[in-house]
């Protein structure tokens, strides 16, 4: 299922060396999201790293599929002080959800994700919010509605049912719901199984986000690379995850190859002078430009009462590798 499968020969975690490098900065940093290219559960030591970066002011929260999460670990997380937990479950039965996510059980991650919420709940704190991830594709889009009758009776916080949006074979392109261009059409069941899901979300009070099956050019995608970074687990920065790994993707259709962009190791060099160097200041400066221009042509818009075809201004092209990525189009 995790497409980041495909881009490691072997298996490691991030070096206690690397993270104390990595968490010299977190005085300067607003959050720390411990999601990187593998299951966050699997790092021994997970726990203390959330620990310390509370301890220097950051909010904290990761992704995770729920195997690992035994009462032992959630006490340990919770008392940490953790922020927020993400549960990635692609289905609402065990049969859908076993075939999408090879070796896990589905009534295992349901009973670790309870069994979380009832310590969290027995310890007398809010924290950490809960939100469960659903992605979106052909093997389950039946079980949306489902889905989230099953996280209200989790009592997940938030819902989202994202697309499959990493797609790094033709097989995950063939599964995918949304469309490549606005010439392309929805399929009507997929429309209605989404009404269905937001009207069973709002009768719970629960929170409900999906993603667009239209791409639509931003700006900026919601990233944010102008406020935030990732650091891969030998210490190297990039803008964002998909720049740091993936070189050839599946987008419109087709096959794409973009260079990584790696601009420096902390390991290596300080973190400001990785952030000031030219590639990456030049990098940041296509976004700022796109964003000044998006705030002309609405302002064209307004101008003209908000009539016509909208803004004529084209937004300037993106960084290389972010004109071939789903989340620039919203998807």
């Amino acid at each position: 299922m995790c497409p980041w499968t495909e881009l490691h020969t072997g298996k490691s975690d991030m070096s206690w060396e690397v993270f104390e490098k990595i968490a010299e900065y977190f005085c300067h940093s607003e959050g720390v999201d411990f999601t990187g290219t593998g299951e966050p559960l699997l790092h021994p030591r997970l726990e203390e790293m959330v620990r310390i970066a509370k301890d220097r002011g950051c909010v904290t929260g990761f992704s995770t599929n729920a195997t690992l999460l035994e009462p032992e670990r959630g006490r340990a997380l919770i008392g940490a002080g953790l922020d927020w937990i993400a549960y990635s479950v692609d289905a609402a039965t065990e049969e859908t959800y076993e075939n999408i996510r090879l070796g896990g059980r589905f009534y295992r991650v349901l009973e670790n994700i309870e069994a979380f919420r009832n310590l969290r709940d027995k310890s007398g704190d809010t924290k950490p919010k809960s939100m469960l991830f659903f992605v979106m594709m052909k093997d389950n889009m039946a079980e949306l509605p489902d889905a989230v009758e099953m996280a209200h009776n989790l009592g997940i916080e938030h819902f989202v049912a994202k697309n499959l949006d990493v797609i790094m074979k033709q097989f995950d392109d063939d599964r995918r719901i949304f469309v490549n261009s606005k010439d392309d059409k929805i399929d009507p069941a997929v429309s209605l199984l989404i009404d269905k899901a937001k009207i069973k979300a709002d009768k719970h009070n629960l929170p409900f986000r999906v993603y667009d099956l239209f791409p639509s050019e931003r700006p900026i995608c919601e990233q944010d690379p102008l406020n935030s970074l990732f650091i891969a687990r030998d210490g190297s920065v990039s803008p964002c995850i998909n720049l740091a790994y993936i070189e050839d993707r599946v987008f419109c259709g087709s096959w794409k190859t973009f260079p990584l962009q790696r601009l420096g190791n902390l390991m290596k060099e300080p973190l400001a002078t990785i952030w000031e160097k030219h590639q990456y200041e030049h990098f940041r400066s296509l976004f700022i430009e796109r964003m000044h221009c998006n705030t002309r042509r609405f302002m064209q818009f307004a101008a003209n009462g908000f009539r016509g075809n909208g803004p004529t201004e084209e937004l300037p092209p993106p960084p290389e590798g972010c004109g071939g990525c789903h989340y620039l189009y919203g998807v």
